[in-house]
């Protein structure tokens, strides 16, 4: 199996002038290829679009494999906007897509050349690569490179690519992703009865939350011209940055530990299937529609989706519909919001039960279809 991943690094040309000339002219040639393919009734196959741009692009000083990268960039942004409903795409930003054969790294010297027009090449010096350094250490591949022009500065986005072999799943770990905590429960593959489980309790949202919250009573009370005002404009930039920060430190924390634990007992991750979750919400009512905001439900579970890549493990997808409102060994007494009592007499939470659920399903789905009997799975009685 083939991970991904991507590494941030900052850059520093001696000459930016040539690289700053490249990223214009290889902005300005996905324009006009955009331009073209808009106006066409179907979006064309790369074949049809390299003999569409390949000569031309060619004349305006692009090499071979910039070409290529110039006119698929262009198929993505027209098939995405059309995607969305949206207008012809506009181009700003001096981004441009580069393929292996176009630079030359070394990781060693922090330099980045960069095949630029008419056969030149700019050099970069890179900033930040000890994470670069460590991941090439591991047997990590860099592939295509994006570089990009902003705020005064060059960034340097290196997509690294690793073969990793797949391991066997010994148990199966249902994850259940709430506000304030995410509960798992580890069943044994063979026998369907319950490893360990356990609740990862983190206050990142609620704290982002708050944060939100100030942001729109500034808002409210100064109006609709809070925008004009610059005092106003850098305290809401503030607050809404650091909710920002907190929810992107708290699902990496989070994905971190349900991978080590799954890493721990060879699982198999089961993760919700919450597809229309903030929809249904608003639905419901507006204030957990607000709740759900804060909520990077998906953006943690692809954090876990990536780290237990990058370590052999496999995640998968199930329904959860009516996860939490009964246990696989039979009805609950709900004793509050929270809290259930379960047919044993053992007093747990919904959001245990709800990982139990799908950490059953997810093995249901993995063995087949099997029944269950006192929380283990039985495999089904065969008729001579």
């Amino acid at each position: 199996m083939r991970v991904h991943a991507t590494v941030v690094l900052g850059g520093v040309a001696p000459n930016p002038q040539p690289l700053l000339a490249f990223l214009r002219a290889y902005r300005d040639a996905v324009q006009y290829a955009v331009d073209r393919i808009w106006g066409m009734d179907r979006v064309p196959t790369v074949r049809q679009l390299h003999e569409m741009f390949y000569r031309e692009l060619r004349e305006w000083g692009f090499r071979a494999h910039h070409v290529s990268e110039i006119y698929k960039r262009a198929k993505e942004i027209v098939k995405a906007a059309r995607r969305n409903g949206g207008s012809k795409p506009l181009l700003r930003r001096l981004t441009a897509r580069l393929h292996p054969y176009e630079y030359r790294l070394d990781s060693e010297k922090k330099v980045l050349r960069i095949a630029a027009l008419n056969g030149g090449w700019v050099e970069v010096k890179l900033r930040g690569v000890n994470r670069l350094q460590r991941f090439m250490a591991e047997g990590w591949q860099p592939k295509e490179l994006l570089v990009s022009y902003r705020d005064g500065g060059f960034k340097v986005y290196v997509a690294l690519e690793r073969e990793v072999e797949v391991r066997r799943p010994r148990t199966v770990m249902g994850v259940d992703v709430n506000l304030d905590n995410v509960s798992y429960v580890v069943l044994d593959a063979s026998t369907g009865r319950i490893v360990t489980a356990g609740v990862i309790v983190f206050k990142g949202f609620k704290k982002a939350l708050h944060l939100r919250k100030l942001a729109e009573r500034l808002q409210k009370r100064i109006g609709r011209h809070w925008r004009f005002m610059k005092w106003s404009r850098r305290v809401h930039a503030r607050w809404m940055r650091r909710a920002k920060n907190i929810v992107n430190d708290a699902t990496h924390r989070v994905a971190k530990k349900l991978v080590e634990i799954a890493d721990k007992y060879d699982s198999l991750i089961v993760l919700e299937n919450l597809k229309g979750l903030k929809s249904r919400a608003s639905e419901r009512s507006d204030k957990l529609a607000w709740l759900f905001t804060q909520l990077a439900y998906r953006r943690l579970q692809k954090f876990i989706e990536y780290k237990a890549a990058w370590r052999g493990l496999r995640a998968v997808y199930v329904s959860a519909r009516d996860t939490s409102k009964t246990s696989p060994i039979g009805p609950v007494k709900r004793l509050n919001y929270r809290w259930v009592l379960l047919p044993n007499n053992v007093v747990t939470t919904r959001d245990t039960i709800a990982a139990w659920n799908l950490a059953l399903r997810g093995l249901t789905r993995m063995r087949g279809s099997q029944r269950v009997q006192d929380g283990a799975l039985i495999a089904p009685a065969v008729r001579g």
